[in-house]
């Protein structure tokens, strides 16, 4: 589990903290679990099923090109958060 210290730091520019959740999840337009709705400051979306098809991951020049347009690079540090725990 991410905790709050690692998502501040994430979120405030130190890597990058990626909501892996539904784009309406991620703009607090719909929220069916968590307490509050929206997602945490600073935190990029990269909804998992527009990546995940079928349990299974695309090649990873794929998945490189993916992260990359949120702004992962190679060395950084990266966090992901679903919500749901």
């Amino acid at each position: 589990m991410l905790d709050a210290t690692a998502a501040a730091r994430l979120a405030a520019g130190d890597g990058v903290l990626i909501d892996v959740r539904a784009a309406p999840r991620y703009r607090g337009e719909h929220e069916p679990i968590d307490p509050v709705a929206g997602h945490i400051p600073g935190a990029v979306n990269l909804p998992a099923p527009e990546y995940v098809t079928e349990g299974r991951f695309p090649a990873a020049e794929t998945l490189r090109h993916r992260f990359a347009a949120v702004g992962v690079a190679a060395e950084a540090p990266v966090g992901a958060y679903c919500g749901s725990g």
